[in-house]
C-alpha cells in the first residue's frame, strides 16, 4: 500500500480546486437546502424582526446595545464627518483588512463548530448576530444615516453574511 501511495498518479491541484468551487460546493449547498434555509431564516429572520422592532420603537435599541456602542456606531457612520468608518491612517488599511478577515472567519468558525452542542451554539450565534446587526441597521436608519451604512453593508456584507449562514447550516448539520 505504501508503494501505491508513493507512486500513484498525481492530479493537478488547480483543476481539483476549481472543480470543487464551480461544481462540488454549489451541489452540496443545493443538496443541503433545508439546513441552509433554516440557518438563513434564523439569521435574516432575527435581523428583520429586530429592525422592525427598533424602527417602531427607536429607544428599544438601548435594550440590546449599550450606549457606548450606539454612540460609536453613530460616530462611525455620521454623514457629516470627514471620514466614514473608524479613524485610521492608510498605512493601517492592510492590517485592518487582515483583522476583518480574521474576525469574519472567527464568527463563521464559532457558528459552525458550536453546532456540536446539539445545534444550540449555531442557533445562538445566528440569532445573536442577526439581532445585533438588525439593531445597528435600524438605529442608523432611524437617525438618518442610511445613505452611509447601507452601501457599506451591501458592498461587502453579501459575502460575509452568506458565509455566516452557510457556516450556520454546516453547524446545524453537525
Amino acid at each position: 500500500r505504501a508503494h501505491q501511495q508513493l507512486y500513484r498518479r498525481r492530479y493537478p491541484l488547480l483543476p481539483l480546486i476549481s472543480g470543487f468551487l464551480l461544481r462540488g460546493f454549489p451541489q452540496a449547498v443545493r443538496r443541503q437546502w433545508r439546513f441552509v434555509l433554516l440557518s438563513s431564516t434564523l439569521f435574516y429572520g432575527s435581523l428583520a424582526l429586530t429592525m422592525l422592532w427598533i424602527w417602531l420603537q427607536p429607544t428599544a435599541v438601548y435594550t440590546l446595545l449599550d450606549t457606548d456602542t450606539v454612540l460609536s456606531m453613530e460616530r462611525m457612520y455620521d454623514p457629516g464627518s470627514d471620514k466614514v468608518g473608524r479613524e485610521r491612517g492608510s498605512d493601517t488599511d492592510f492590517m485592518m483588512f487582515g483583522f476583518y478577515i480574521q474576525h469574519n472567519i472567527g464568527i463563521a468558525f464559532q457558528t459552525f463548530s458550536s453546532g456540536l452542542l446539539l445545534t444550540l451554539g449555531s442557533q445562538f450565534f445566528l440569532l445573536f448576530n442577526g439581532v445585533n446587526i438588525g439593531a445597528v441597521l435600524a438605529h442608523l436608519t432611524n437617525v438618518g444615516y442610511q445613505q452611509m451604512i447601507f452601501p457599506f453593508v451591501i458592498g461587502h456584507g453579501a459575502f460575509e453574511l452568506t458565509g455566516i449562514c452557510l457556516s450556520g447550516a454546516s453547524g446545524l448539520m453537525l
